[in-house]
């Protein structure tokens, strides 16, 4: 009988012991998922990126030369040239470590003030607007309300990005050359930022008015076909010089800056990967030649508008 309430003894010991042990790694894992919430900031309630600081960065389309505003806690003025075309996309500044790194911010958008601006289109964190070709002063606002899934003070969930147009816009901005009535100095300008993009899509580098001008009127002239054959000739140019690139960056840079995709956009494309490969297999041209014959890219810039005026402007 003694025998059998030792025997009893030990195994409720064993059981009792068993059930500690596998409770530890429990308890660790809760203070690692606990500190990994500290370290990064983030709500432990919600999940969510603790965001400090609101900024937009505005591209004008084709152009390659971003800007940084802020918005809040700052308040500044984007400014743009009347009848320019830009993405804004919406950033924010979250915190990691301790540390501040930029993040997208989604939202949604709206015109809360002024008639010089009006909306093309938004997605995610970025939406693209027109801004009027007689905008004077402050064009107009840009309303914004952001999503859930970040962790921020009241007064940066939603605000406005204000638009001011500079005064005047030089012959070296437009790059015009030959007659100055609308139609003409209109194809012209979408020549230039159709040129740009291609520029700093293919060669990586910036785009230069005066050094590129030959080029802008090569499209100018003969619309998509001049936009067809300077892209291959531009990919070409790499090849020839055997620039190293690297095939990743490389497609990432075209989806960016020749379909006007954000990161996300990109990343979700099963072809992006497909192009990647093509690239390493193939070499620029093939994924250029792909890229510039979508349907994407020429509703990106507006092609359609430069091709149905091509036989016109080519018989001058």
């Amino acid at each position: 009988m003694t025998l059998n309430i030792r025997t009893q003894k030990t195994r409720l010991f064993t059981v009792a012991a068993l059930a500690f042990i596998l409770a530890l790694p429990v308890a660790g894992q809760g203070a690692r998922e606990r500190s990994w919430n500290r370290d990064h900031s983030r709500s432990v309630e919600t999940g969510a990126t603790k965001v400090i600081a609101i900024q937009v960065w505005a591209d004008p389309i084709g152009s390659g030369q971003e800007q940084r505003f802020g918005i809040a806690p700052d308040n500044e003025a984007v400014q743009v040239w009347p009848g320019e075309r830009l993405r804004l996309s919406l950033v924010g500044t979250g915190l990691f470590n301790g540390k501040g790194d930029e993040v997208p911010v989604g939202a949604t958008f709206n015109i809360e003030a002024g008639r010089d601006i009006s909306i093309l289109r938004s997605s995610g964190n970025w939406v693209e607007v027109a801004i009027g070709n007689d905008a004077r002063g402050v064009a107009g606002q840009v309303g914004y309300r952001v999503r859930g899934g970040y962790d921020m003070r009241g007064g940066l969930t939603n605000g406005r990005i204000t638009l001011e147009a500079r005064a005047g816009r030089g012959d070296d901005r437009h790059d015009r050359g030959g007659r100055h009535d609308g139609d003409s100095s209109s194809r012209r300008e979408q020549a230039r930022v159709v040129t740009s993009a291609l520029v700093e899509g293919i060669l990586n580098t910036r785009f230069d008015p005066s050094r590129d001008r030959e080029w802008v009127d090569r499209v100018y002239e003969n619309g998509y076909r001049g936009v067809q054959s300077l892209s291959d000739d531009l990919a070409k140019s790499v090849e020839r010089r055997r620039i190293a690139v690297d095939a990743d960056d490389t497609v990432r840079r075209l989806y960016r800056v020749l379909l006007r995709r954000d990161a996300n956009e990109i990343k979700s494309d099963r072809g992006f990967w497909t192009n990647v490969s093509t690239l390493r297999r193939d070499g620029l041209r093939a994924v250029v030649r792909t890229v510039v014959g979508s349907t994407e890219f020429r509703t990106a810039f507006d092609i359609n508008q430069l091709e149905e005026r091509d036989s016109h402007y080519s018989r001058r």
